[in-house]
């Protein structure tokens, strides 16, 4: 994965880390992958009960990337509109 993201930062492609199904879809392995692809992300959007722990957020905050939340994933299609068709 590290290398796909690279090669898209190389590229100018945008790298969105998504959690799409909230806090049930977080644990180890996931963890594991956006810790790894974190320093690529040009953006988060994760769904509200995923970062209960401000695991997102601080990762957003960090690098000083926008993040953006939804409660339910229906709503992603407003957060991809914003973020997609500025």
């Amino acid at each position: 994965m590290k290398s796909l993201a690279e090669a898209a930062e190389e590229s100018g492609v945008k790298v969105v880390i998504c959690n799409l199904e909230g806090e049930s879809r977080r644990g180890p392995s996931s963890d594991r992958i956006v810790t790894e692809l974190a320093p690529f992300a040009d953006a988060y959007f994760v769904k509200a009960d995923a970062d209960l722990d401000g695991f997102f957020t601080s990762f957003s905050e960090e690098a000083g990337v926008p993040l953006a939340t939804f409660e339910k994933t229906v709503d992603l299609k407003d957060v991809l509109a914003e973020y997609f068709c500025k």
